[in-house]
């Protein structure tokens, strides 16, 4: 099973059924299934429900409150730490909705 990795649980959203990340990869595929890992351990299985473009230059603060719990200038900021080697002003971000299907899992429990 693909992962997705968090460093960070922003806004404690890991801790909710549907929550969003922004990606500048376009890799996840909705209707997929991803194990999430949290500092580099398993956390729960989710699946991906929707999928949108978005250039940075069109990311409102709706969608940073939901995404890091900060306004849009805020997540920008935080954006360009993390993914300091690209141009994020001429890439396209992914805004992706995940969906919980197992949370808190165990490491026995994991799909094979």
């Amino acid at each position: 099973m693909e992962q997705i990795h968090f460093t960070y649980n922003w806004n404690k959203k890991l801790e909710c059924n549907y929550f969003t990340t922004l990606r500048i990869s376009p890799r996840l595929k909705v209707g997929e299934k991803y194990l999430v890992m949290f500092k580099g351990s398993p956390y729960k299985i989710v699946k991906c429900v929707h999928k949108e473009a978005v250039m940075m230059r069109n990311l409102s603060d709706n969608i940073c409150w939901l995404d890091t719990g900060y306004g849009r200038e805020d997540t920008i900021k935080i954006l360009k730490r993390m993914y300091a080697t690209v141009i994020l002003e001429t890439s396209q971000l992914y805004i992706c909705v995940l969906e919980t299907q197992k949370d808190k899992i165990q490491v026995r429990e994991l799909p094979l």
